[in-house]
């Protein structure tokens, strides 16, 4: 069995051909999509399928780690081997969006 597999964070629109949408940020486990987050005011909701063809979940966080520690814990993520040891890798995007965020006065 290998290890935990590396979790990138990404804004949404930041790959190449992606359509961007402002404030979302794209979860990939090992290059596959997993989830995403976004700030909505006071709260930081995660959003993800919990199998490939199933409906959305999504849910509300007082933190973008409690979010992103959601999408994680999701099914589909789990099936990609993310892991609670799984390095998160932030692009400089998501890095910036998120420290807006905070900088703002929120979490």
């Amino acid at each position: 069995m290998s290890g935990p597999r590396p979790v990138s964070v990404s804004a949404q629109g930041e790959l190449p051909g992606e359509q961007e949408t402002p404030g979302v940020l794209r979860i990939l486990v090992a290059g596959q999509h997993a989830g995403t987050i976004e700030h909505d005011g006071e709260t930081w909701r995660a959003s993800w399928h919990a199998r490939p063809g199933t409906p959305i979940t999504c849910t509300g966080h007082p933190t973008a780690a409690a979010a992103l520690a959601a999408v994680l814990r999701s099914g589909l993520a789990r099936s990609l081997s993310a892991r609670r040891p799984s390095r998160v890798f932030w692009s400089d995007a998501a890095s910036r969006l998120l420290a807006r965020a905070y900088l703002d006065g929120d979490r």
